[in-house]
């Protein structure tokens, strides 16, 4: 998969991407950039992905995925992370409280 920001949806708060194709980038790579470009930190200082999710079932449910009805919703890195599944990544760098 390929990874193209959404310029349009980047605001202060906010970087949503979008992964689309066959290309060699997983779903988790592109949210790992996602929340390193939403906190304005490096990807190596962020910590694993697999510590907030399974990371390799999230890689199969977004790539096998043939719908938008697959949505996901987490924490990861102090960020608020919706993946659904044709590809589109939101982060939102103030998390939801939950309720």
């Amino acid at each position: 998969m390929t990874m193209v920001q959404d310029t349009d949806a980047t605001d202060g708060d906010t970087v949503s991407v979008r992964c689309e194709g066959d290309g060699p980038e997983r779903p988790t790579t592109a949210i790992v950039r996602a929340v390193a470009t939403a906190t304005d930190r490096s990807e190596t200082d962020l910590p694993p992905l697999g510590e907030a999710l399974d990371a390799d079932a999230l890689n199969v449910l977004v790539e096998q995925s043939t719908t938008d009805g697959l949505s996901l919703s987490f924490a990861y890195a102090g960020t608020h992370v919706v993946v659904v599944g044709d590809g589109r990544i939101t982060v939102r760098s103030s998390p939801v409280e939950s309720t």
